[in-house]
């Protein structure tokens, strides 16, 4: 829904191709996979089962150095309301479920005046962190996607695309933005809002390919310019490809390597 409402502001009819003037949309085709195939924008939870083992075994760490106790009095009280297997991504989900409840007009259980919003808001924070607690999660959660960004940079620098296509667009959740965001290291603390968003840009600056990325999360009029780390106000695209290197997945096999 919120990439067809985007497509269709993107790509009003014109002309004989307005057939209802009161409604001006006309379709727009996408493509998608399904989430088990899909490793650029699909939750790495779903469909990496090396992820999985390597987020079960950080939160194992967790436990052993009393950390996720911090939330055991939460985590027995959400089971005890909710019937759920409290973990940060359940108590995460159910944050979620709560504000799009409550965002539509119904109203939430009195159960849940004592966890929602600041306490169930704090633990979807928390499960950003530890999603992407270590550097192969980061890269299996979201090095396929920079990986595709990258990979149509240079198809694009080496006039390998259709002349006129100037953009690639994805939509994903909330959490895809998260994820970029901290494998870049340019995140900071906060849940993205519906219609966030991360624009990439490559110009040519005196002959040199340089990138840009901007972030909206609707807190200032424009998009933000985001700084990379290590990086000048443009940064160089060999430099980029370069400083995140070691995030970059060979192939999809990565993700079934579990017993490494």
């Amino acid at each position: 829904m919120s990439l067809q409402l985007v497509l269709a502001s993107l790509f009003p009819p014109e002309n004989e191709l307005i057939w209802e003037k009161h409604l001006k949309w006309q379709p727009v085709p996408f493509t998608y996979w399904p989430i088990e195939k899909d490793h650029v924008l699909g939750e790495a939870y779903e469909n990496c089962p090396r992820y999985l083992k390597l987020y079960y075994d950080y939160m194992e760490t967790l436990d052993r150095r009393n950390l996720y106790g911090n939330y055991s009095d939460v985590a027995q009280y959400l089971e005890r309301h909710a019937g759920i297997n409290a973990t940060t991504r359940e108590m995460a989900e159910i944050y979620f479920t709560l504000r799009v409840e409550l965002e539509n007009g119904l109203e939430l259980p009195d159960w849940t005046r004592q966890v929602y919003p600041q306490v169930l808001y704090q633990l979807a924070h928390l499960e950003y962190h530890v999603a992407t607690a270590t550097s192969e999660m980061k890269r299996l959660s979201s090095g396929f996607l920079l990986n595709k960004i990258i990979t149509d940079t240079k198809l694009k620098m080496q006039n390998l695309l259709p002349q006129n296509r100037k953009m690639f667009l994805y939509s994903g959740h909330e959490y895809n933005i998260v994820f970029l965001m901290k494998l870049l290291g340019i995140y900071y603390s906060h849940i993205p809002p519906y219609g966030a968003y991360i624009l990439v840009e490559i110009h040519n600056v005196k002959g040199v390919r340089s990138v840009r990325i901007f972030y909206q999360d609707y807190t200032m009029g424009k998009p933000k310019r985001m700084r990379l780390p290590k990086c000048q106000r443009f940064c160089r695209f060999e430099r980029l490809v370069k400083l995140y290197q070691k995030y970059l997945p060979e192939s999809e096999e990565e993700c079934e390597r579990v017993e490494e």
